[in-house]
């Protein structure tokens, strides 16, 4: 389908819910333009004025070229459809259930994905989530001449060493190190000390992902 050539208005009713529709249309970054309407401060009720752009004259409402929609639920399922290019669209397909006509205030299981997912990009970025990966804590032994290569080999691996210790004519060096780096590492040294050296290691803590 070609989109129309027109803005895509939202008619905005304050105190409504087409604050989720200007929501979602700026994270698709579709262009529009808004008709702003006032609630009787009285009555509380919407000015006989959206009767002229849809029969229920309640918002929200959006006029896209020859298309105007009402109810939330729909708005956001056309917008998804003409717009979205795959984003916030249902990973399986739909059933008949879930295209069923519904009141005003009543969701579909469509509606209850696009929600969560819509809560949790929020939540996340608010949040200021980071990515945490294991750190394990390292105890080589290793004869003395082998303490260099020992060394160098964790440096290259990342790993932070916290103490070398001397026991009776080898040397045990504990440090810390993201398990990622740490594949091959028994392979590398074993190669490296001609076999003599041995490792521990079990999970410590979790840290930032560099």
């Amino acid at each position: 389908l070609e989109r129309p050539i027109s803005m895509l208005t939202v008619h905005h009713l304050n105190t409504s819910r087409s604050q989720r529709v200007l929501w979602l249309l700026e994270e698709l970054g579709v262009p529009y333009q808004i008709e702003r309407y006032d609630r009787d401060p009285k009555t509380m009720l919407a000015p006989a004025s959206l009767t002229k752009v849809h029969p229920l004259g309640k918002s929200p409402v959006v006029t896209d070229g020859k298309a105007t929609l009402a109810e939330s639920g729909a708005i956001l399922e056309y917008l998804v459809e003409q717009y979205g290019e795959g984003k916030f669209a249902p990973e399986h397909e739909l059933s008949l259930e879930e295209f069923m006509p519904r009141k005003e205030g009543e969701s579909s299981p469509a509606g209850y994905r696009m929600a969560a997912a819509m809560t949790l990009r929020s939540v996340l970025a608010e949040a200021q989530s980071m990515l945490l990966e294991p750190i394990m804590w390292l105890e080589v032994i290793a004869p003395d001449a082998f303490v260099g290569e020992v060394v160098g080999q964790l440096g290259a691996k990342g790993a932070k060493i916290e103490n070398i210790i001397d026991r009776g004519g080898q040397k045990t060096v504990q440090a810390f190190a993201a398990l990622r780096q740490l594949f091959g590492f028994s392979t590398s040294l074993r190669s490296g000390t001609q076999g003599r050296a041995s490792f521990v290691m079990k999970f410590a803590k979790f840290d930032v992902l560099d």
